[in-house]
């Protein structure tokens, strides 16, 4: 629905619906933009030191030039709020959220949208203090994240009164103390030696919050979950006096007033969640006054959370609410006939949980890096396992996306099985989930799932982001892995098999029959088969893996988040996302000869293998964070995938995806992977009028030309780069610039690009290995 404001005085715009809408919609508003309006809103990015790594932390933000625009980011490092809008409906008045495509000081329009979760009816009423913003267009949407309404839930009767509760009980204490004297053997190990090696090192990590190599280094909350299983498991005398003395130190770190993650809503989730589980294990050995102690810091804690989880909040999805929700949700299970606010913080996080769960696609497609997977299954799947547990309510089984999940993760995961090669603020490096995988494949029987989850089991987190390779995940493991007597791994569902053959829907309702994504090979605990060579396709997000031996190639196109998130009214791209619709990784032996961008604070397309416009692509181009809206004409069909024998085929059309001043009429990109996993390339471009037309294709191998080709060079891979010439091309070889985010290491890639000015433009290129 189209709207049309009318000015009804200064700073006031009204205009009338043509029929009442009784259920949750975005109303979105494009506003005149006066030049130069933004730039207090910016700032340039340079380096301190220009001959160091271009790390977050070498990087200066400073208020003029020169340096790599950033922004705009309103409320950041001192730049101020841009004005604030409100929606009046009625009685209900709803404030305004800006969000940004890149392109707005070239069309001049700024844009902003109202969640009206009550509906709209009648005259609309906008605001605005500044007016020299004034409405030009405005439309009505009509999905939006509404409002997750409460689920009661009840605690098991038999666990009330009863400790511990929340991640095993009694009776699974007494298996658990069998099973580290046999199948649960070599997990018990672990931990005691992350004890006897790792106890009385200092924490630390890289400056951008790496692990470290050697050891691995302790956190108070490592020590303290570490203890107090060990307790629970040996529980003698020595034993649990040095559990306790841990958990409360932890229990004094947390009141310190430079303790960080209390400050952060994903990570004050995490501190509620240990401290109740050391709490809950530690009960039956505590004293009365210790519980009263432990207990008076667990509600200050948790009041913590509930003020960074405001009832308000519906990013219900992202790692930011279930991180925090977590925390909240062990709470009310543990304080269930104490906490005045327990039945009720239980059922608002069941009510979002629903909604959650609503969003996960059948085929376990994940939108962002596989830093995130781990990051935000890390939380989630600890949410399910507290309502099983608690509740006694089984959500494995009844959502289809969790068997799916560890095939996406799979699928993403490089040959040597250390770093994820896929989209999405990605951190390459990552391990630390083996305890996700075991604890999927306990639950639902997905074989994916269990040989990944071993495969991953002695991978050293070196250089993985410390918070997804958490010392303490060696608890989970041992908890969670479903092992025989004789500490071999139980088989999956034995209803399909060891492993799962899987059929998912590609193309046009096409059905592909697949092959397995991994395989065991009968090796001792821990060691199992490579990934397998295939073609995995993800409908929901338009993502596509062909995997050759040594050589993993991806290419996505379609919604952001993929397609149910959008259906269920996640609109826009959660922040993380990138504007590289038809984009192309490619890892080959140890090096990504087609790489992309790590996390930054400029999610630019010149930074994707792609193409762009007089220096810019597509939506979100130019970004902080990509946008919240994205409108369902700018989102480009998922790829067309084609078997060619032991080749594939991928095609899709990417002109929706790029910002429409730049008159992109059309963009047809062809992906041919051959049976040894080289690729033939073909983009078509055509515009309304004559651009520079820039293809862009980034490497972190050794460059260099030779006979009119490039010949990259990199660990186990030699590759060959050749762009066909035409007339009139320019080509570029260069360091790629970027403005990197915390995590960034400093990784720089080197940029090739071809560049012609036309108003169409085909450009075919091959990549070919070479012994």
């Amino acid at each position: 629905m189209k709207l049309a404001f009318q000015r009804a005085g200064k700073g006031r715009y009204r205009t009338r619906v043509s029929r009442p809408i009784d259920q949750p919609v975005l109303v979105e508003v494009g506003l005149t933009l006066p030049v130069g309006y933004l730039e207090k809103h910016c700032r340039y990015a340079r380096l301190v030191d220009p001959t160091a790594l271009p790390t977050f932390l070498n990087t200066e933000f400073a208020v003029t030039p020169p340096g790599r625009r950033v922004g705009p980011w309103p409320g950041w490092r001192g730049i101020p709020e841009l004005p604030a809008l409100t929606l009046r409906s009625g009685a209900s008045v709803v404030p305004g959220k800006y969000y940004f495509h890149g392109d707005e000081e070239a069309v001049g329009e700024l844009r902003v949208m109202f969640p009206c979760e009550a509906g709209i009816a009648g005259t609309l009423e906008l605001i605005s203090p500044d007016p020299t913003l004034r409405p030009v267009r405005a439309q009505v949407v009509a999905n939006l994240p509404a409002y997750a309404p409460p689920r009661p839930v009840t605690l098991r009767p038999e666990l009330r009164g009863q400790h511990p509760r929340l991640v095993v009980d009694a009776a699974q204490v007494v298996a658990l103390r069998r099973e580290i004297r046999g199948g649960r053997a070599p997990h018990w190990r672990r931990l005691q030696r992350l004890v006897r090696e790792s106890w009385t090192l200092p924490y630390a990590t890289t400056p951008e919050g790496k692990v470290l190599p050697g050891r691995e280094r302790l956190t108070g909350a490592d020590r303290a979950l570490i203890a107090a299983l060990t307790a629970l498991l040996r529980p003698d005398a020595r034993t649990t006096a040095w559990a306790k003395r841990t958990y409360f130190a932890y229990v004094r770190e947390t009141t310190r007033p430079d303790f960080g993650p209390l400050g952060i809503d994903t990570q004050s989730g995490e501190v509620l969640y240990l401290l109740c589980v050391g709490y809950d294990w530690l009960h039956a050995v505590m004293t009365p006054a210790e519980r009263v102690r432990a207990r008076r810091r667990l509600w200050e804690v948790a009041a913590i959370c509930r003020r960074h989880l405001d009832p308000a909040r519906r990013d219900y999805a992202q790692a930011h609410y279930v991180g925090c929700g977590l925390g909240m949700l062990a709470f009310a299970f543990l304080f269930w006939d104490e906490h005045p606010e327990a039945f009720a913080w239980a059922a608002e996080l069941r009510g979002a949980l629903a909604r959650v769960l609503a969003m996960l696609p059948r085929d376990g497609f994940f939108p962002h890096g596989l830093n995130l997977w781990i990051y935000e299954h890390g939380f989630l799947l600890r949410w399910l396992e507290l309502f099983r547990q608690c509740t006694g309510e089984d959500l494995w089984r009844s959502t289809p996306y969790f068997a799916a999940a560890s095939r996406f993760r799979a699928a993403a995961t490089s040959p040597d099985e250390k770093y994820g090669v896929t989209f999405g603020d990605p951190q390459y490096r990552v391990t630390g989930d083996s305890w996700c995988q075991l604890l999927i494949a306990n639950r639902t029987g997905a074989g994916t799932a269990q040989t990944l989850g071993e495969a991953l089991l002695e991978q050293r987190p070196t250089g993985t982001d410390h918070r997804h390779a958490p010392p303490r995940r060696r608890v989970y493991e041992l908890l969670w892995h479903a092992v025989t007597g004789d500490g071999r791994s139980e088989p999956g569902d034995r209803r399909q098999g060891s492993y799962e053959r899987e059929r998912v829907v590609a193309g046009r309702g096409r059905r592909v029959d697949h092959s397995l994504t991994l395989v065991a090979t009968g090796r001792k605990e821990g060691k199992v088969g490579p990934i397998e060579d295939g073609l995995e396709i993800f409908p929901d997000g338009g993502q596509v893996f062909v995997r050759r031996g040594a050589t993993l190639v991806t290419l996505r196109a379609g919604a952001p988040l993929g397609r149910q998130r959008r259906a269920a009214g996640e609109v826009g791209g959660y922040g993380h996302s990138d504007p590289c619709n038809g984009a192309v990784l490619v890892w080959r032996g140890g090096t990504f000869v087609g790489s992309g961008p790590g996390p930054l604070y400029r999610r630019d397309t010149a930074l994707h293998n792609l193409v762009t416009i007089d220096g810019r692509g597509q939506v979100g181009d130019g970004c902080v964070w990509f946008p919240d809206f994205i409108a369902e004409a700018a989102i480009p069909p998922g790829p067309r995938v084609r078997r060619e024998g032991r080749a594939v085929r991928l095609r899709c059309e990417l002109a929706a995806a790029y910002l429409p001043h730049l008159g992109v009429r059309r963009h047809t990109r062809t992906v041919w992977i051959g049976p040894d996993g080289s690729l033939h390339g073909e983009d078509t471009v055509v515009l309304r009028e004559a651009a520079e037309i820039a293809w862009h294709w980034h490497t972190w191998a050794r460059v260099r030309l030779r006979a009119g080709a490039f010949l990259l060079i990199g660990p186990g891979c030699r590759a060959h780069l050749a762009i066909d010439p035409v007339g009139g091309t320019q080509l570029r070889v260069q360091p790629e610039r970027f403005v990197a985010a915390y995590p960034h290491e400093g990784t720089v890639g080197t940029e090739i690009t071809a560049t012609r000015h036309a108003s169409r433009a085909v450009f075919h290129w091959r990549l070919t290995w070479l012994p």
